[in-house]
């Protein structure tokens, strides 16, 4: 099953949620990548649905968030 943007469900709602969660935080992806150890570039990919991303990456930003990994999948 698809998202209105040809995306993979599960991955269109792993790249709002991480955009949502970043935004509620007041956080951008320059502070996300810093803290999280990830690139930029990797974090805008996540974001924009354009790569796959493990669960220990998601387990990484989750933490760096202050959410439970779940937060990531739900919504």
């Amino acid at each position: 099953m698809s998202s209105q943007n040809n995306l993979p469900v599960g991955r269109a709602r792993i790249a709002r949620n991480l955009r949502d969660w970043r935004a509620t935080r007041g956080m951008s992806q320059d502070k996300l990548s810093e803290l999280s150890g990830f690139t930029q570039a990797y974090i805008s990919q996540i974001e924009n649905g354009t790569c796959n991303i493990r669960i220990d990456s998601m387990e990484k930003l989750a933490e760096v968030l202050g959410i439970d990994l779940v937060e990531l999948l739900v919504r």
